[in-house]
Order: C-alpha cells, then sequence, then structure tokens
C-alpha cells in the first residue's frame, strides 16, 4: 500500500493473496482480511508493535481471526497499531506512526490505527481491531468507515495480546454496514462467548429512540453546531431523540487509564516492559509502569465506583432506547505537522453535509446517502437474519463526520463487488488502491 506503506507491519505476497481469494468459499468468500498485530495470525510474529516482544511466529489463529476464515475471508496481512494497545491517535509505534488515509499531516486515530486505515484505502475489505477504551470506534470515526464494537463476550478474545483483559473487545472495520454486519456475524459465538439473551433486539424498530448527549464537550467552533443539526435530522426522520446525562459514561471511562482499572495493563505485559524498558515506547512504558503501582484497595474501590456509574448510565441501553449518538473526536493533525492546522477555523468546520474534500473517504458516504426517507436494512448477511438485518447484540458503530449516524447504508451501487456479492469499495487504480489526493 504505497499511500500508507506504514498501516502494515507484514503483508503477505500478493499472487499468493490472489490465488486463495480465488479458491475462497463461504459467506465471507473473496473479502481480504487485515488483522491488527495483537491479535495471533498463523505464520505471522504477534509483535503489538513491539518487535522484542514476539518469540516468534504465532502457530494457531486467534478464534477471531480463525472463525473469518472458515467463512471465507483471506488475510492480506497484519497492521500497525498503538504499542500494547495504549494509546488513540496511531503514533507511538517503531514502525512509524499510522497518518490519516486523506490527510498526510494528521494522525488516523488509534489504537487500531493500520487495520482502520487499511479499510478506508481499499487495502483490505475487512479488518480486526481491539476496543478497550476507544481503540476501534475512535480510528472508525477518524477514518469515516463502519467500525462495531460488540458486547463485551460477544466475540472469543483468545489470541489476543491483552490490554485490559476484562474489558477487551475485538471489534470489526469496513466500509459499508451489510460488510460489517456479515463479518462480526462470522466472528462472533464459538465456545467460551456469552450466551444471547432470550429478549435480545434482532432490528431497530421503525421508529427508533436515538440517546444524545445533554451537555456536549468542549469543542472547536462549528462541532457542536454540526452535532445538533445531526440530530434534528434524525428527528425529522422519523426518530425519538432523547437527550442523555454523560456524566456517568465519562466517569466510567476514566477508571480505565485515571483510576484502579488501568492495574490490569500492568498484569497483561508489565512483567516485559519492566524488564525491557529500552525497548518500550516511552510514553507507553510510562503507563503500563505506573499501572504497577496500584494497590489492590484502589482496584477494589474503583470496581466499586463502577458499578455506581452504572445504573444511570444504563438510561441509553434500556427500555425503549436502542442507540445513541455522540460527536465523534475531531481528527487532530499529526504531532509532525504544523500546530497552526489545530484548531481548525470555523470555516473549516464540519457541517451534515461538508465535512471534507470530494477525494476524501468520508465524501464518498455523503454520496452514497444523498436520499432521505426511512433508514435501509440490509435483508440478509448475518446467520440469525429474520428477512432483516439481526445483530443480537448491543453494539456500537462509529462511521465518520458525515457517514451515517441516520442508520443508512452507505454502500453506492457503482461500486465493485466481489464473488459474495459485498461491496469492495471505491474502484480501484492499476495497482489495486484507492489512493488518496496526499
Amino acid at each position: 500500500m504505497s499511500a500508507r506503506p506504514e498501516a502494515f507491519i507484514v503483508r503477505r505476497d500478493a499472487a499468493e493473496v490472489e490465488a486463495e481469494l480465488s479458491a475462497s468459499s463461504g459467506p465471507l468468500a473473496g473479502l481480504r482480511l487485515a488483522v491488527k498485530n495483537n491479535v495471533d495470525v498463523a505464520g505471522f510474529p504477534t509483535t503489538a508493535a513491539c518487535p522484542a516482544y514476539a518469540t516468534g511466529p504465532a502457530g494457531s489463529d486467534a478464534v477471531a481471526v480463525a472463525r473469518l476464515r472458515a467463512a471465507g475471508a483471506t488475510v492480506v496481512g497484519v497492521t500497525n497499531l498503538d504499542q500494547f494497545a495504549t494509546g488513540l491517535v496511531g503514533q507511538r509505534s517503531p514502525y512509524g506512526g499510522v497518518r490519516d488515509a486523506c490527510r498526510a499531516t494528521h494522525v488516523s486515530g488509534g489504537s487500531s490505527s493500520g487495520s482502520a486505515v487499511a479499510v478506508a484505502l481499499g487495502a483490505a475489505d475487512i479488518a480486526i481491531g481491539t476496543d478497550t477504551a476507544g481503540s476501534g470506534r475512535v480510528p472508525a470515526a477518524f477514518q469515516g468507515i463502519v467500525g462495531i464494537k460488540p458486547t463485551l463476550g460477544v466475540v472469543s478474545v483468545e489470541g489476543v495480546v491483552p490490554a485490559c483483559r476484562s474489558w477487551d473487545a475485538v471489534t470489526i472495520f469496513a466500509r459499508d454496514l451489510d460488510t460489517a454486519d456479515a463479518a462480526m456475524a462470522a466472528m462472533a459465538g464459538g465456545p467460551g462467548t456469552r450466551r444471547w439473551p432470550a429478549d435480545a433486539p434482532l432490528a431497530v424498530p421503525a421508529a427508533a429512540r436515538v440517546a444524545v448527549l445533554g451537555e456536549l464537550p468542549a469543542m472547536a467552533p462549528g462541532w457542536a453546531e454540526a452535532f445538533r443539526a445531526a440530530a434534528d435530522r434524525l428527528r425529522s426522520d422519523g426518530c425519538v431523540v432523547d437527550a442523555i446525562p454523560f456524566a456517568s459514561f465519562l466517569a466510567a471511562a476514566r477508571l480505565l487509564y485515571d483510576g484502579g482499572l488501568v492495574a490490569e495493563r500492568h498484569v497483561a505485559v508489565g512483567a516485559f516492559v519492566d524488564a525491557h524498558p529500552e525497548l518500550v515506547d516511552p510514553a507507553v512504558g510510562g503507563i503500563i509502569s505506573r499501572a504497577g503501582e496500584v494497590s489492590g484497595s484502589t482496584l477494589v474501590r474503583d470496581l466499586a465506583r463502577l458499578e455506581c456509574c452504572a445504573p444511570s448510565a444504563s438510561v441509553s441501553s434500556t427500555g425503549s432506547t436502542r442507540c445513541w449518538s455522540r460527536p465523534r473526536p475531531s481528527s487532530r493533525p499529526s504531532p509532525r505537522s504544523s500546530p497552526s492546522r489545530w484548531p481548525p477555523t470555523p470555516g473549516s468546520a464540519p457541517t451534515p453535509t461538508s465535512a471534507t474534500s470530494s477525494t476524501c473517504a468520508r465524501s464518498r458516504c455523503r454520496r452514497a446517502r444523498s436520499t432521505r426517507g426511512r433508514p435501509e436494512w440490509p435483508s440478509s448477511g448475518s446467520p440469525w437474519s429474520r428477512g432483516r438485518s439481526t445483530m443480537p447484540w448491543r453494539w456500537t458503530w462509529h462511521a465518520g463526520s458525515c457517514c451515517s449516524r441516520r442508520l443508512r447504508r452507505s454502500t453506492p451501487a457503482a461500486w465493485p463487488r466481489c464473488r459474495s456479492g459485498r461491496s469492495r469499495g471505491p474502484p480501484r487504480s492499476s495497482t489495486g488502491e484507492w489512493r488518496p489526493s496526499s
């Protein structure tokens, strides 16, 4: 991938990949899969973006990878990440910081940076990421693609280098909701995963209830207005929009980095980090080493605090409220770029209809959702289909500032299709890649 070579740590030989794609079968046949390099792929060292951490090639696939391969997906390579999945910008890696798919001077978001950029640029059709405190959702938002983080326990984490084992989830990236749905359906389930509750919703109701933040945090000029306009569009489409308090969610999230829950990061890789500090990114090493100083009483206290957050936070996921929307993180320039590029000027602030230049991946989604009306849902693709797309888990998905938070499919009919009928993304150049403007 010449546009963003830092997105991959290792790529398979192109001829080998093409031969496997031609012979593939199953619901994901013809789809190319990239895998975040803290997830085991047989034959590849699992470095977690720390070369010395890998003792050799993985002997077998992680369960999530194995299930996607069994469904017909073909692995094309392993992708870059913030070291030990500790970071949200995609810059803490000895393999190089991963740049935004459209703007080389901006960060990609992390920690699943390489996976998100590989999908955004068309080097992969689907990609595996992980998410503990936003590592899957943030890069999906930055790159304007679909990212699904399933409920904890829905997808097996066997074969994944832990960040915080109790809160880790394996996520999926794709350029459209149909493909993401099919990939998640194949990846979910199996030994050791949670059972489906009998009352799990199978589809969004005709008049969906969407929760939004009652109070918006401080943002760059224009962002709050754009979010409120998006909420108004939901109302005009027939959705019921409920404002909810966000304080409990934020308090729970902070416990993962600022509280006792961070101790699990030291349990995961602390012994290696403490023994080899010179081989670890200083920012990552500092976080993990300090996590080893958390006392048992602090951990117990913060677990209790987390339980206290749950009752007030559950307002958005109980009753008839089925999803919630919040502003995506605003894309920031790379630390290597000029500080004058951030924050954006009011004239460059995103709006619901104009977020980026026409060459940006996000604009593809804008063009795709030009029609108005009821939310559209695929009629198949998940093994639980009942004539509508069925997702029996609570899930969050993020697409960039101009993508479909109105739960609309975002696959242009003109995009080429793979043998399984799913979108292969935008038309590619002679080298098989979609190229950004810079």
